[in-house]
């Protein structure tokens, strides 16, 4: 199992990626993020090839947008020259798991996935074509749930997905999305992590109270005496969910919050939070 962050926190500071690296153990694994919106990464791409070989950093890719109203529902030909520039990037660090956004699609509905079977035979068509450019590439996809949706957002939306993709494909569940999706209900929140936890091979995780709470402060570290009875996530129960159901689990991601962009003690405390709340998961898992 390895823990990471998302690559937005090392934003034009790559040193202070590699100074821990150099003086922690915190981190063996970077969630990489390729856009013309940051172009640092793929311009230092031979910097964390070093970093790759030299420490054993590892990278998972996490596949880039078009803006949220119309990521994955987009025909592939609108989608595709972007997402394979960001696979042939993430070839050249041997990336071997990618991650993407399902559905992104926000109000009002698009015409073209106006009701929820058009909007699942449309995100099935571009998963299969999508998991096949990736298994060519020697990478495993991995479909990541998103904030609040019209007709996308439950277990059973996910499952239906999952029996209409041909490819092998893996599921990232992003626990503030799933929250804020169920109105900040851990009951609903803990039921849709358990009926996906064969699947769930990947975390994002991160803290938050409610869609408003989200949007104001973007994300926060995980914080244990953030308690549920306070309006938070109830990551305690959901430790012993994915554990009973021994969910094969390979990769944690802090999803850090914008202020912590280059904050090296903010990074180092968001690591240390996760490794002490998760390391009973080290044996947990197949």
């Amino acid at each position: 199992m390895r823990f990471g962050v998302s690559s937005i926190v090392f934003l034009e500071h790559l040193h202070v990626l590699e100074k821990l690296l150099r003086t922690t153990s915190l981190l063996d694994h970077v969630e990489m993020y390729f856009s013309e919106r940051f172009s640092f990464f793929h311009e230092k791409l031979n910097e964390f090839r070093h970093l790759h070989y030299e420490h054993g950093l590892t990278y998972s890719l996490h596949l880039p947008s078009h803006g949220r109203s119309n990521q994955i529902c987009l025909e592939w030909k609108q989608q595709k020259q972007r997402k394979i520039w960001s696979l042939e990037l993430g070839r050249k660090l041997d990336i071997k798991h990618a991650v993407v956004h399902v559905p992104c699609q926000h109000f009002p509905p698009q015409t073209q996935c106006s009701t929820y079977h058009s909007l699942l035979m449309r995100l099935a068509e571009n998963i299969n074509l999508l998991a096949d450019e990736c298994a060519s590439r020697g990478m495993i996809l991995y479909i990541e749930n998103t904030i609040p949706n019209l007709f996308f957002h439950d277990y059973h939306h996910f499952l239906n997905l999952f029996k209409e993709v041909d490819q092998q494909v893996m599921f990232c569940n992003d626990i503030g999305h799933a929250y804020l999706s169920f109105g900040s209900d851990n009951e609903q929140l803990l039921e849709f992590s358990e009926k996906l936890a064969k699947k769930t091979g990947m975390l994002h995780v991160y803290q938050t109270t409610d869609y408003f709470n989200y949007k104001r402060n973007y994300k926060q570290i995980l914080d244990v005496k953030k308690t549920p009875k306070d309006g938070y996530i109830d990551y305690e129960r959901l430790k012993r969910v994915w554990k009973t159901q021994k969910s094969p689990i390979r990769f944690i991601i802090q999803e850090l919050g914008k202020e912590m962009i280059g904050n090296e003690d903010l990074i180092k405390e968001g690591l240390q939070n996760l490794r002490i709340f998760f390391s009973d998961f080290k044996n947990a898992f197949i």
